[in-house]
């Protein structure tokens, strides 16, 4: 097949140019100087945060499902809403015992 594309400069007729420079030394620089500052707030991070609450659970008053006070209630129950009740499922969780619920159950041993 015959090439029909852009004409080829003498300069590649060897193949690639041997004598290259290198280009984005700034963006280089930048994306490392990037990756240093994430890896500090990284360890930042980890050395004086709390990951147990990041992963946690919250109900609708804030607070951590197992936690802060509400260590004996380490679940989050997600109760069906009816459609139409103007509630979200967000605003209606409620941190509980256990979650052994059944469909019918009507009593929740949950905190209040």
């Amino acid at each position: 097949p015959e090439y029909k594309g852009e004409t080829f400069t003498s300069e590649l007729d060897e193949g690639p140019v041997q004598d290259r420079e290198c280009q984005d030394l700034l963006c280089c620089l930048l994306f490392i100087t990037f990756l240093i500052g994430l890896g500090v707030v990284a360890y930042y991070g980890y050395n004086e945060g709390d990951v147990k609450h990041l992963l946690a659970m919250y109900d609708p008053d804030g607070d951590p499902c197992g936690m802060d006070g509400n260590e004996n209630t380490p679940y989050l129950y997600f109760p069906k809403l009816v459609s139409g009740e103007g509630t979200t499922i967000f605003s209606a969780t409620l941190c509980v015992k256990t979650c052994d619920v059944s469909p019918g159950d009507q009593l929740i041993d949950c905190k209040l």
